[in-house]
């Protein structure tokens, strides 16, 4: 892998790590700023079906850049 396939490979993988905030923000609202007593259960089931839904596609896709980087060998000379 030469410098500008790593450089394209290392620029997908801080996307896709900087799309993890928006999980993140959400548990961070949902545990900080909402009083969950408010919520009916089904409401905050769905949401926490979401978020899980969100992070588990964000770490499949993190995984997935990172074996092709493993199997493209990103030693550079």
């Amino acid at each position: 892998m030469d410098n500008k396939d790593l450089a394209f490979q290392l620029g997908l993988l801080e996307r896709d790590i900087e799309n993890l905030h928006q999980p993140a923000t959400l548990i961070h609202a949902l545990a900080h700023y909402s009083d969950l007593d408010k919520f009916d259960y089904c409401e905050l089931e769905e949401a926490l079906k979401g978020i899980n839904t969100a992070l588990y596609n964000h770490i499949n896709s993190l995984n997935h850049r990172l074996n092709f980087i493993k199997e493209k060998g990103a030693v550079v000379d």
